[in-house]
């Protein structure tokens, strides 16, 4: 992490009352969400699974929990922070890869509702609800690719 800050903390939710309001919640944006789309893409969306908030073993908070004080290395990008719980999440996201397991971030959910949903310690701010368990079905390529909803771009790379 920057500064060796540490800045995430990881709530465990393993209560089902907390889990049923996180998925109240997440059904609200998922509504709000649906809206935008049209047509056959909005068929399309509210077809897609997008979230194991009740059946996953394992449900995560990871929140950004600002370091007390001047942080080493934050100066000229504060956010580097937050960057550092992100890169934390995407470690932890290859390591359940590595062990067979599957991991989903579920980005419908409103960080405010997860924060009133459960109790998360002071200053702290969510930026992640993650699902952890055994994979439903394996597949060669990501899901919204298999069922048309976007296709992966080759990464773009300037050598200068």
């Amino acid at each position: 992490s920057v500064g060796l800050s540490q800045p995430w903390h990881v709530t465990v939710v393993q209560d089902r009352g907390m889990r049923e309001a996180i998925h109240t919640g997440f059904r609200e944006v998922r509504a709000a969400e649906s809206q935008r789309f049209e047509g056959e893409r909005r068929r399309l969306y509210n077809s897609l699974r997008l979230e194991g908030i009740l059946e996953a073993p394992v449900g995560l908070i990871v929140s950004h929990l600002p370091p007390h004080g001047p942080t080493l290395g934050t100066t000229s990008m504060p956010t580097a922070s937050e960057y550092s719980v992100v890169s934390a999440i995407t470690l932890l996201w290859l390591a359940v890869t590595a062990e067979g397991l599957g991991m989903g971030w579920v980005s419908l959910v409103d960080p405010g509702h997860l924060s009133s949903a459960v109790p998360l310690p002071a200053g702290a701010r969510p930026l992640a609800y993650l699902c952890i368990g055994h994979p439903a079905i394996e597949l060669r390529e990501p899901l919204l690719q298999t069922v048309g909803w976007a296709q992966c771009e080759a990464l773009s790379v300037d050598w200068r």
